[in-house]
Protein backbone atom coordinates (compact mmCIF):
# COMPACT_ATOMS: atom_id res chain seq x y z
CA UNK A 1 0.00 0.00 0.00
CA UNK A 2 1.04 3.53 -0.73
CA UNK A 3 0.73 6.67 0.82
CA UNK A 4 -2.10 7.77 -0.99
CA UNK A 5 -3.90 5.34 0.02
CA UNK A 6 -4.51 3.00 -3.12
CA UNK A 7 -3.46 -0.45 -3.22
CA UNK A 8 -0.71 -1.93 -5.67
CA UNK A 9 0.29 -4.86 -6.76
CA UNK A 10 3.58 -5.87 -4.89
CA UNK A 11 5.22 -7.14 -7.89
CA UNK A 12 4.46 -3.37 -9.66
CA UNK A 13 7.24 -2.08 -6.72
CA UNK A 14 9.31 -5.08 -5.90
CA UNK A 15 10.06 -7.40 -9.04
CA UNK A 16 9.16 -11.10 -8.30
CA UNK A 17 7.53 -9.71 -5.51
CA UNK A 18 3.84 -12.08 -4.58
CA UNK A 19 3.76 -10.09 -0.88
CA UNK A 20 4.62 -7.25 0.88
CA UNK A 21 4.96 -4.12 3.07
CA UNK A 22 5.28 -0.53 2.32
CA UNK A 23 9.08 -0.20 1.29
CA UNK A 24 9.79 -4.14 2.06
CA UNK A 25 8.77 -7.02 -0.08
CA UNK A 26 8.06 -9.94 2.04
CA UNK A 27 7.57 -13.39 -0.19
CA UNK A 28 9.06 -13.86 -3.40
CA UNK A 29 8.08 -16.00 -6.58
CA UNK A 30 10.43 -18.92 -6.72
CA UNK A 31 12.96 -19.32 -8.17
CA UNK A 32 14.04 -15.60 -6.57
CA UNK A 33 14.79 -15.26 -3.29
CA UNK A 34 14.96 -12.91 -0.95
CA UNK A 35 17.41 -10.71 -0.17
CA UNK A 36 17.12 -7.19 2.25
CA UNK A 37 13.41 -6.51 1.38
CA UNK A 38 13.86 -7.45 -2.53
CA UNK A 39 13.78 -10.18 -4.49
CA UNK A 40 16.78 -11.30 -6.75
CA UNK A 41 17.88 -14.43 -8.80
CA UNK A 42 19.77 -17.16 -6.82
CA UNK A 43 23.42 -18.31 -7.33
CA UNK A 44 23.05 -20.45 -10.82
CA UNK A 45 20.31 -18.12 -11.88
CA UNK A 46 20.55 -14.95 -13.90
CA UNK A 47 18.27 -11.99 -14.56
CA UNK A 48 16.95 -12.41 -18.04
CA UNK A 49 14.18 -10.08 -19.11
CA UNK A 50 11.62 -10.28 -16.20
CA UNK A 51 12.34 -14.03 -15.37
CA UNK A 52 15.24 -15.46 -13.30
CA UNK A 53 16.70 -18.39 -15.71
CA UNK A 54 19.44 -21.00 -14.74
CA UNK A 55 22.73 -20.31 -16.13
CA UNK A 56 22.64 -24.01 -17.81
CA UNK A 57 20.15 -22.58 -20.32
CA UNK A 58 22.75 -19.79 -21.15
CA UNK A 59 25.77 -21.59 -21.53
CA UNK A 60 26.10 -25.61 -21.09
CA UNK A 61 27.92 -26.12 -17.54
CA UNK A 62 27.42 -22.81 -16.31
CA UNK A 63 26.69 -23.07 -12.14
CA UNK A 64 27.39 -19.26 -11.65
CA UNK A 65 26.63 -16.16 -14.34
CA UNK A 66 25.94 -12.90 -15.07
CA UNK A 67 23.44 -12.00 -18.69
CA UNK A 68 25.90 -12.95 -21.22
CA UNK A 69 28.02 -13.97 -19.15
CA UNK A 70 29.18 -16.95 -17.20
CA UNK A 71 31.49 -16.84 -13.83
CA UNK A 72 31.81 -20.41 -12.28
CA UNK A 73 31.56 -23.73 -14.32
CA UNK A 74 30.91 -26.90 -12.89
CA UNK A 75 34.28 -28.40 -11.89
CA UNK A 76 32.83 -31.49 -10.27
CA UNK A 77 31.45 -32.01 -14.20
CA UNK A 78 34.88 -31.45 -15.32
CA UNK A 79 33.67 -28.22 -17.14
CA UNK A 80 36.46 -25.37 -17.03
CA UNK A 81 35.68 -21.52 -18.04
CA UNK A 82 36.84 -20.56 -21.40
CA UNK A 83 36.38 -16.57 -22.19
CA UNK A 84 32.81 -16.06 -21.14
CA UNK A 85 31.39 -19.74 -21.49
CA UNK A 86 32.22 -23.32 -20.17
CA UNK A 87 34.28 -26.24 -22.26
CA UNK A 88 34.90 -29.34 -21.40
CA UNK A 89 38.60 -29.31 -19.43
CA UNK A 90 41.80 -30.51 -20.81
CA UNK A 91 41.76 -35.08 -20.75
CA UNK A 92 37.83 -34.77 -21.14
CA UNK A 93 35.15 -34.26 -24.27
CA UNK A 94 31.64 -33.37 -24.35
CA UNK A 95 29.52 -36.26 -24.99
CA UNK A 96 25.98 -35.13 -25.07
CA UNK A 97 25.41 -32.49 -22.45
CA UNK A 98 27.87 -33.86 -19.95
CA UNK A 99 31.93 -33.96 -20.24
CA UNK A 100 33.95 -37.58 -20.08
CA UNK A 101 37.23 -38.28 -20.02
CA UNK A 102 39.04 -39.57 -22.95
CA UNK A 103 40.78 -42.18 -20.14
CA UNK A 104 37.03 -43.53 -20.06
CA UNK A 105 35.94 -43.60 -23.74
CA UNK A 106 39.41 -44.70 -24.72
CA UNK A 107 41.41 -46.43 -23.28
CA UNK A 108 45.06 -45.02 -22.65
CA UNK A 109 43.71 -42.01 -24.18
CA UNK A 110 45.05 -38.50 -22.57
CA UNK A 111 43.40 -35.77 -24.64
CA UNK A 112 40.73 -36.09 -27.17
CA UNK A 113 38.41 -34.13 -29.52
CA UNK A 114 35.93 -36.15 -29.56
CA UNK A 115 34.83 -39.63 -28.31
CA UNK A 116 35.90 -41.52 -30.95
CA UNK A 117 39.25 -39.53 -31.77
CA UNK A 118 42.38 -39.44 -29.18
CA UNK A 119 44.77 -36.99 -29.66
CA UNK A 120 47.83 -38.22 -27.04
CA UNK A 121 48.29 -41.30 -25.49
CA UNK A 122 49.65 -42.38 -21.72
CA UNK A 123 53.20 -43.30 -22.53
CA UNK A 124 54.10 -43.95 -18.87
CA UNK A 125 51.42 -46.74 -19.51
CA UNK A 126 53.60 -47.63 -22.73
CA UNK A 127 50.77 -46.79 -25.01
CA UNK A 128 51.37 -45.16 -28.63
CA UNK A 129 49.32 -42.96 -30.67
CA UNK A 130 48.32 -45.11 -33.83
CA UNK A 131 45.91 -43.08 -35.72
CA UNK A 132 43.56 -41.16 -33.18
CA UNK A 133 43.56 -44.39 -31.07
CA UNK A 134 45.98 -45.52 -28.78
CA UNK A 135 47.92 -49.32 -29.03
CA UNK A 136 49.92 -50.95 -26.62
CA UNK A 137 54.19 -49.90 -27.45
CA UNK A 138 56.46 -52.85 -28.66
CA UNK A 139 57.14 -54.91 -26.47
CA UNK A 140 53.89 -55.19 -24.70
CA UNK A 141 50.23 -56.96 -25.60
CA UNK A 142 46.84 -55.41 -24.25
CA UNK A 143 45.40 -57.47 -21.48
CA UNK A 144 41.19 -58.26 -20.78
CA UNK A 145 41.50 -55.45 -19.08
CA UNK A 146 43.01 -52.94 -22.00
CA UNK A 147 46.16 -52.44 -19.67
CA UNK A 148 49.52 -53.27 -21.46
CA UNK A 149 51.30 -55.63 -20.14
CA UNK A 150 55.04 -56.84 -21.04
CA UNK A 151 55.70 -59.77 -23.58
CA UNK A 152 58.08 -61.48 -21.77
CA UNK A 153 55.39 -61.76 -18.71
CA UNK A 154 53.07 -63.81 -20.79
CA UNK A 155 55.85 -65.65 -22.81
CA UNK A 156 59.10 -66.30 -21.33
CA UNK A 157 61.55 -64.28 -23.34
CA UNK A 158 59.31 -62.97 -25.54
CA UNK A 159 60.47 -59.30 -26.52
CA UNK A 160 57.21 -58.60 -29.10
CA UNK A 161 53.93 -60.44 -29.12
CA UNK A 162 50.49 -60.07 -30.60
CA UNK A 163 48.97 -60.81 -27.81
CA UNK A 164 49.61 -63.38 -24.44
CA UNK A 165 49.76 -66.57 -26.67
CA UNK A 166 51.60 -65.56 -29.58
CA UNK A 167 55.31 -64.11 -29.94
CA UNK A 168 56.48 -62.68 -32.78
CA UNK A 169 60.29 -61.86 -31.57
CA UNK A 170 62.19 -63.58 -29.15
CA UNK A 171 65.50 -62.17 -26.72
CA UNK A 172 68.34 -63.72 -28.95
CA UNK A 173 70.85 -61.07 -26.69
CA UNK A 174 69.76 -63.36 -24.06
CA UNK A 175 69.85 -66.67 -26.23
CA UNK A 176 66.42 -67.19 -27.21
CA UNK A 177 65.20 -67.73 -29.88
CA UNK A 178 61.18 -67.90 -32.08
CA UNK A 179 59.85 -71.53 -32.12
CA UNK A 180 56.30 -71.25 -33.24
CA UNK A 181 54.83 -68.52 -31.52
CA UNK A 182 56.74 -68.99 -28.18
CA UNK A 183 60.70 -68.85 -27.04
CA UNK A 184 62.65 -71.67 -26.50
CA UNK A 185 66.69 -71.59 -25.85
CA UNK A 186 68.83 -71.51 -28.57
CA UNK A 187 71.05 -75.37 -29.50
CA UNK A 188 72.81 -76.22 -26.63
CA UNK A 189 71.53 -74.57 -24.39
CA UNK A 190 68.60 -75.23 -21.26
CA UNK A 191 66.04 -73.30 -19.92
CA UNK A 192 67.01 -73.05 -15.90
CA UNK A 193 65.62 -71.15 -13.60
CA UNK A 194 63.84 -69.13 -17.07
CA UNK A 195 67.26 -68.38 -17.91
CA UNK A 196 68.65 -69.81 -21.27
CA UNK A 197 72.36 -71.44 -20.04
CA UNK A 198 74.88 -73.56 -21.63
CA UNK A 199 73.67 -77.38 -20.94
CA UNK A 200 77.08 -78.28 -19.68
CA UNK A 201 75.59 -75.60 -16.57
CA UNK A 202 75.52 -76.52 -14.19
CA UNK A 203 76.06 -80.60 -14.32
CA UNK A 204 77.57 -80.81 -18.01
CA UNK A 205 74.85 -83.33 -18.98
CA UNK A 206 76.52 -85.87 -21.52
CA UNK A 207 75.01 -85.39 -25.40
CA UNK A 208 72.70 -81.98 -24.05
CA UNK A 209 70.03 -84.31 -22.57
CA UNK A 210 68.24 -83.34 -19.30
CA UNK A 211 66.64 -85.78 -16.86
CA UNK A 212 63.38 -84.30 -15.95
CA UNK A 213 61.10 -81.79 -17.33
CA UNK A 214 62.44 -79.07 -15.22
CA UNK A 215 65.84 -78.96 -16.69
CA UNK A 216 67.25 -80.12 -12.92
CA UNK A 217 68.99 -83.77 -12.98
CA UNK A 218 71.48 -84.81 -15.77
CA UNK A 219 70.87 -88.00 -17.30
CA UNK A 220 73.80 -90.64 -16.10
CA UNK A 221 75.90 -91.95 -19.39
CA UNK A 222 78.07 -94.67 -17.87
CA UNK A 223 81.44 -94.12 -19.59
CA UNK A 224 81.30 -90.30 -19.85
CA UNK A 225 83.19 -89.72 -16.80
CA UNK A 226 80.89 -88.11 -14.70
CA UNK A 227 79.06 -89.80 -12.10
CA UNK A 228 75.12 -89.51 -11.55
CA UNK A 229 73.10 -91.37 -9.75
CA UNK A 230 72.44 -94.06 -10.17
CA UNK A 231 76.27 -94.54 -10.86
CA UNK A 232 78.19 -95.76 -8.52
CA UNK A 233 81.68 -94.62 -10.18
CA UNK A 234 82.71 -93.84 -14.01
CA UNK A 235 85.82 -93.78 -15.40
CA UNK A 236 85.33 -92.95 -18.43
CA UNK A 237 84.75 -96.29 -20.26
CA UNK A 238 82.55 -99.30 -20.16
CA UNK A 239 85.25 -101.94 -19.41
CA UNK A 240 85.24 -104.27 -16.37
CA UNK A 241 88.22 -105.01 -13.81
CA UNK A 242 89.70 -101.76 -13.97
CA UNK A 243 88.36 -100.66 -10.38
CA UNK A 244 84.51 -99.30 -11.97
CA UNK A 245 82.51 -102.04 -13.69
CA UNK A 246 81.26 -102.03 -17.06
CA UNK A 247 77.94 -100.70 -15.88
CA UNK A 248 79.22 -98.28 -13.54
CA UNK A 249 78.00 -99.77 -10.69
Amino acid sequence: MTASNTCEDCTTIFEFCTACTIGSCTVCAPPSVLSSGHCICPVGYYHSSVLCETCQSQFLGCIQCTLGSCTTCDTAQLFALSGTSCACSSGSTLTGTTCTLCSTLMTGCVTCDSPGVCDTCNTASHYVFDSGTCQCAVGYYKDAAGICQTCGSAIAGCTACDNNSTCTACDTANLYVLNGTVCGCATDYALVGGVCVDCHIPCECPGHVWADATNTTCVAVCGDGLTYAPEQCDDSNVISGDGCSSTCG
